[in-house]
């Protein structure tokens, strides 16, 4: 994936347009790395509670953040890439 893409790309769409937004190719393991994380707690506060519905809105929630997680690092891949 590397020599897919450039040296520079851009992560934090939230900042001013230009360099701010760039970061390292190597930053985008942070995503993954965070999804990971979050599954993590999830399954540590599932595995400590007893009510069903929070089993689930947990479940939910790491479900949609591993969906957006993934979507950015395809989003990125597509605009920056060069395949």
């Amino acid at each position: 994936m590397k020599g897919f893409l450039p040296p520079l790309v851009p992560l934090f769409y939230g900042k001013p347009i230009g360099t701010e937004q760039l970061v390292s190719f190597w930053y985008l393991f942070l995503l993954p790395a965070m999804t990971a994380i979050t599954i993590a707690v999830n399954i540590l506060i599932n595995i400590s509670i007893n009510d069903a519905f929070i089993k689930r809105i947990l479940a939910v929630a790491t479900l949609i953040i591993s969906i957006m997680a993934t979507v950015t690092l395809v989003k990125i891949g597509i605009l920056v890439g060069f395949f």
